[in-house]
Parts: C-alpha cells; sequence; structure tokens
C-alpha cells in the first residue's frame, strides 16, 4: 500500500483529474507541480501532510476536493484550508472566490496560496484576523495594486508580494509588525509604503517606532529608504 506521493512523482503530468488513492498519508513536494491541464484533485481521509508546492503552478486546476472524513485538511468551494478553516493553503488559479469572504476568519495564507493568481484585483483590505502572509503568498500577483492591514500583529514573510507588477500602495497599522526578507521585491509599480506601528524585524536591521514612512528609493524599484520622522517630498534621497 502507497503512503507517499513523492517528490515531483506526478509534475507536469498530463492527467485532467486525479484521484489520490485510500491508505497515502503524504503528498510530497512538486508532486503535481505544474500539471498543464489538471482541473481537479480529490483527497481522502488518510492524508495528513501536503506540501506547500503539490499543486503549485496548474493553470488550469479549479477544485482540490477533501474528504469529509480527513482530520488534518478541509476544502472551502474547492478551495485547500487546515481542518478548522483557519490556514488557507491553496487557492487552485481557475477558482472563483471573493477575496473578502474567502479571507474572513482566516489567521495564516500558507506559503505559495496565491502564487501566480491573476484572479486578485484592485486592492486588498485584509481582515483584523490575518497575522501571518507565507513565503511567496502573492508572488507574480500581477493584478493587486493595493495591500491594506490592520492588526495587532502583522508577520510578512520572505518574498509575499514580490513580482506584483501592478502594486503601488502598501499600508500596514499594527501593535507588532514583521517583513521578510524581499516581501515587496521586484514591485516596479511601488510608489508608497506606509507603516504604523512597532517593526520588529527588518532584514539586516531591527527599527521600533511609533510610525515609520518608507518609500522607493530612486535608483532602485527593488530598495527602500526608510525614514523614522514624517518628511516631505524634497527631503527624499
Amino acid at each position: 500500500e502507497t503512503k507517499y506521493i513523492s517528490n515531483y512523482a506526478f509534475f507536469r503530468c498530463n492527467a485532467d483529474s486525479i484521484t489520490i488513492p485510500d491508505g497515502v498519508e503524504t503528498i510530497g513536494d512538486f508532486s503535481f507541480g505544474w500539471c498543464p491541464n489538471l482541473r481537479e484533485i480529490n483527497i481522502p481521509s488518510s492524508v495528513n501532510k501536503i506540501s506547500d508546492t503539490a499543486f503549485i503552478g496548474c493553470q488550469k486546476l479549479e477544485k482540490i476536493n477533501v474528504d469529509n472524513e480527513n482530520l488534518c485538511y478541509s476544502d472551502k468551494c474547492g478551495i485547500l484550508f487546515n481542518k478548522d478553516l483557519s490556514t488557507l493553503i491553496c487557492v487552485p488559479l481557475k477558482a472563483s472566490f471573493k477575496i473578502d469572504e474567502l479571507l474572513s476568519g482566516v489567521e495564516m495564507l500558507g506559503v505559495g496560496a496565491f502564487y501566480s493568481n491573476k484572479r486578485i484585483m484592485g486592492n486588498i483590505k485584509f481582515p483584523v484576523s490575518i497575522k501571518s502572509v507565507g513565503h511567496d503568498c502573492f508572488c507574480n500577483c500581477d493584478n493587486i495594486t493595493g495591500v491594506e492591514f490592520n492588526s495587532s500583529n502583522v508577520d510578512l514573510h520572505e518574498c509575499c508580494f514580490e513580482k506584483c507588477k501592478q502594486l503601488r500602495s502598501v499600508i500596514i497599522k499594527a501593535t507588532n509588525i514583521s517583513l521578510g526578507k524581499s516581501c515587496f521585491s521586484k514591485d516596479t509599480e511601488l510608489e508608497y509604503v506606509s507603516i504604523s506601528g512597532s517593526l520588529n524585524v527588518l532584514p539586516e536591521s531591527i527599527i521600533s517606532s511609533t510610525t515609520i514612512t518608507c518609500f522607493p528609493s530612486k535608483e532602485s524599484s527593488k530598495s527602500f529608504t526608510i525614514f523614522t520622522t514624517p518628511l516631505d517630498f524634497e527631503s527624499f534621497p
């Protein structure tokens, strides 16, 4: 009896529907990654570990269905969550959803959960329940134009908004804020970032201030100059 689907086992396979056999417990890294025709995946009750990258890059994927008896995972309209719906794990690239309804009550967004999703458009105002945005979560989401967080604690992991080509503004209002390396890297249209709260973690430095405003450096859209006191536009480097 097979209990483990190995890393890259069905990478780029041409199947349009896959049902994981009963008895399988683990689905490995990139095991169904970038399958060009895959539309639906069915997960049995026996699965207790799914890699963050198991279903990444499947351009036609519409639904991830989880058996109701599974103790670790569940789905909401074909979108993969942990059992109690507090962690959003994977949004199929062809799934239909309203972002505000989908995020309601969610505390954590998983690694690559929205990776390369073109269906998210405009500004996203994250609910106060969101505490953590995983590595690469919104990477390559080209149609996001603004993000806003209002919460007691916000942890933005490495590269979580990297390569969002239309992202222009970021507003973070929180008591405690952690920013991972390159979380806004390669956002070529980014014009304004406002951070209000205690900034606990920043790559290569630790800054604590009541209000911190940071703007892209004119020399490079990939880096930011951070100001701990208010400045007018003529003061920018």
